[in-house]
């Protein structure tokens, strides 16, 4: 009960006015490694994978090095829930989610 999950912070963590709003209210289900990967978004450039939702590129290769995701299935349906959300939209980025896979080697 006591014990923080990874992430888990007990203050909202302020992230930079760089970002686009929607990008920087979502990257808050992140808690304190959020501040890392807003970084990350600004430092490759705000690389949306669609124009209707927060999903960037950079957010996707952080999850593959740091939740070691290694399937498109995996990181469309489990970690960004997109599958869920917006099927015909999660399935139109496949192509370059499995592309950030295999450059990572996968």
């Amino acid at each position: 009960a006591t014990f923080p999950l990874k992430g888990a912070v007990a203050v909202p963590v302020a992230l930079p006015v760089e970002l686009p709003d929607d990008i920087r209210k979502y990257l808050a289900i992140y808690g304190s490694e959020a501040t890392e990967i807003a970084t990350q978004i600004l430092q490759d450039g705000v690389s949306r994978l669609h124009p209707d939702f927060p999903f960037t590129v950079a957010e996707v290769r952080w999850i593959i090095r740091h939740q070691f995701a290694c399937t498109a299935e995996d990181i469309l349906r489990r970690r960004l829930r997109w599958s869920l959300l917006d099927q015909a939209a999660a399935e139109s980025v496949r192509p370059v989610i499995q592309k950030l896979l295999a450059e990572a080697g996968w």
